[in-house]
C-alpha cells in the first residue's frame, strides 16, 4: 500500500470513528433527556398535577428541544 492509499485509509477510519462518536453522544443526550422527563413527571405527580397537566408540560419541553 502506498502512502496516498494509507492516508486515505486513515482519513476514512477517522471519519467512521467521528460519526460513531457523534451517534453515541446523541444517544447519551437522549437518554439523559428521557430520564429528566421521567423525574419531572414523578415530581409533578407528587405535587398533585393531573396526568393531563403532566403530559402538557412534558410535550412543551420536548417541543423546545
Amino acid at each position: 500500500m502506498n502512502i496516498k492509499n494509507q492516508k486515505s485509509s486513515v482519513i476514512n477510519i477517522f471519519e467512521v470513528l467521528k460519526k460513531a462518536l457523534r451517534e453515541k453522544i446523541k444517544r447519551k443526550e437522549e437518554e439523559k433527556m428521557l430520564e429528566a422527563i421521567k423525574r419531572l413527571g414523578e415530581l409533578l405527580e407528587k405535587t398533585g398535577a393531573t396526568p393531563e397537566e403532566t403530559i402538557k408540560i412534558i410535550r412543551e419541553i420536548r417541543e423546545e428541544k
